[in-house]
């Protein structure tokens, strides 16, 4: 069977990109808000200003770091038989789309704010059909408080779907509490600690408020899932 292979940037332009970032992160560097993150940059050999809280990362760090990422990954599921491995050799992973507020309801027609019931729907929709590689909550959820509905929303779908979750992570002053308890439900679906780490059944998306520049809440939120094996998308 042919796949068809889409091919964005060729080699020379990936490597005139990668050129650039290192220039960027070492001659600009990186606005950290966080006290704790600094101090780890710093211990990595990065040259940080606390006062300023700008970190330089000299392309030696970066190699290094590249040098210790693992080179594949694994985005564990329930369902041993659904976990995703990365890179993929063959055609992408499709996942669902998330963060909706609103939704037609099935029934009445009517537009309406969706529920904890409508994400366990749809979650079990996504369980059903095999496109469908992972499942990112489809749905924001409106009858669960405002600081849980992250956690929630991964609970329902953990509860109603076998495949991967990609869920979201959360920022200011819950990023990392609410890391934590997503962390601890992650475990125990996974069977523990280590073995999320090494078929960890959710990964993160999360979102900094601007480039090259990190908050308090997200950045700390990000080494905690780190730490727990959890794989961070960082936008």
């Amino acid at each position: 069977m042919a796949v068809l292979g889409l091919r964005f940037l060729d080699k020379g332009e990936e490597d005139l990109v990668h050129t650039q970032s290192l220039e960027c992160l070492d001659k600009i560097g990186v606005l950290v808000r966080s006290e704790s993150v600094l101090k780890m940059l710093a211990d990595a050999g990065v040259d940080v200003d606390f006062k300023k809280k700008i970190a330089k990362i000299p392309e030696s760090v970066v190699n290094e770091a590249i040098r210790k990422a693992p080179k594949s990954i694994i985005l564990g599921a329930r369902n041993e038989k659904r976990d995703l491995k990365l890179p993929v050799a063959r055609y992408p992973f499709v996942s669902t789309g998330g963060v909706t507020l609103f939704m037609t309801d099935l029934e009445s027609g009517e537009r309406r704010k969706a529920s904890r019931k409508d994400l366990a729907d749809f979650a079990r929709l996504a369980d059903a059909l095999d496109p469908i590689d992972a499942f990112w909550p489809i749905v924001t959820t409106s009858d669960v408080p405002p600081h849980a509905q992250f956690v929630q929303e991964l609970w329902t779908s953990f509860q109603n779907t076998t495949k991967h979750i990609l869920g979201s992570a959360g920022s200011g002053t819950l990023g990392v509490s609410d890391a934590r308890v997503q962390i601890a439900l992650g475990r125990l679906v996974a069977g523990g600690a280590n073995d999320m780490k090494k078929r960890p059944p959710f990964s993160v998306l999360s979102c900094s408020i601007a480039p090259l520049s990190f908050e308090k809440g997200v950045v700390e939120a990000q080494v905690e899932y780190a730490r727990a094996g959890v794989p961070v998308i960082s936008m």
